[in-house]
């Protein structure tokens, strides 16, 4: 069998260990896991963001689907909406939100005097 010693190919195959790669320091090993850390923190955050806004999605569409449902039994049935208007009249407070649904504003709190 021929050896080939000359030529590309020489060497071929042979292990490459202990020649021209100095081992990395405790230093430069400790600066990439840092580095890794922080590039892992960062794609965590970005997951936990991405689930954070689907869940704000999801509650805001089971509101909107709710909102439909009972709007549309308070249509039909009268018992239902009257129910309803007291629900909203003992639960908003904003004058904004309650003229959405023709309730009278709420009285104002009148301060404590002090004598």
């Amino acid at each position: 069998m021929l050896r080939n010693d000359h030529g590309p190919f020489a060497g071929a195959g042979k292990s490459q260990r202990g020649k021209g790669m100095a081992r990395k320091t405790e230093a430069e090993r400790l600066a990439e896991l840092q580095a890794r850390k922080r590039a892992l923190e960062a794609q965590m955050q970005a997951i936990s963001a991405r689930q954070k806004q689907r869940s704000r999605k999801d509650d805001t569409r089971r509101k909107v689907l709710v909102g439909a449902a009972v709007l549309a039994e308070a249509d039909k049935n009268a018992a239902a909406k009257q129910k309803l208007m007291a629900l909203l009249d003992q639960h908003l407070t904003r004058d904004i939100d309650r003229a959405v649904f023709d309730l009278a504003p709420k009285a104002k709190a009148e301060p404590a005097k002090v004598p």
